[in-house]
């Protein structure tokens, strides 16, 4: 009878814990250029839309969950614009931070259905804040620098900003590149911009 007792207390509690028991979350700071302008007006959209749009680059900061301290830097690839559903990916991979984070945060992110076919993976990922500026890194030539808009025009104008992020639900501010260029043998991508208001920066919580 005892043991009964003890039994059925041990399942109590194991229920318990289980209720009470937090699921694993992955935040941190993402950035997210396109090759396209993501705030413009009515007709330079629609100019893009068709023949723009085809590769992004997204970086991943972790700074809690299991894959604390990884920094993920994927270049995205498709035949057609990246906003359209359709759209097949294809994404060379690029890791920085410990082994295990590394694997957690891929894993993750893959899990979201964002990368699409992965190509490569390799080191040296690079991803850095200060301020409003951003920097990311990859390789030997994936370079991505600029700052968010000083005066947030996309926040008191937000008709104007025509993509979501890939990278997170969170909308993001826009960002304008001073430095946008990407040479991608694996996927056959090679391309180079500036001055263009063709990025998002913010958070991320999964």
């Amino acid at each position: 009878m005892k043991e009964a007792h003890l039994l059925s207390l041990l399942l109590v509690i194991s229920c318990i814990a289980g209720c009470n028991a937090s699921p694993e979350r992955h935040s941190g700071r993402f950035v997210e250029a396109r090759t396209a302008s993501v705030f413009a007006g009515a007709c330079h959209y629609g100019a893009e839309y068709t023949t723009g749009g085809r590769q992004a680059v997204l970086a991943w900061r972790f700074n809690e969950g299991p894959a604390v301290g990884a920094d993920v830097v994927a270049v995205v690839s498709s035949d057609k614009n990246l906003a359209m559903g359709e759209a097949d990916r294809r994404s060379a991979v690029y890791l920085n931070g410990p082994k295990g984070a590394c694997d957690a945060a891929l894993e993750v992110i893959e899990g979201r259905g964002i990368l699409g076919e992965i190509v490569s993976i390799d080191e040296g990922a690079r991803i850095a804040f200060n301020g409003d500026r951003y920097r990311v890194t990859a390789g030997n030539f994936v370079e991505l620098s600029g700052a968010l808009l000083p005066d947030r025009a996309c926040c008191s104008m937000p008709s104007h900003v025509w993509y979501a992020p890939l990278a997170s639900e969170a909308p993001g501010i826009v960002g304008n590149s001073d430095t946008f260029r990407c040479v991608v043998a694996a996927l056959d991508v090679r391309f180079e911009s500036s001055g263009e208001n063709d990025a998002f920066v913010g958070s991320f919580l999964w």
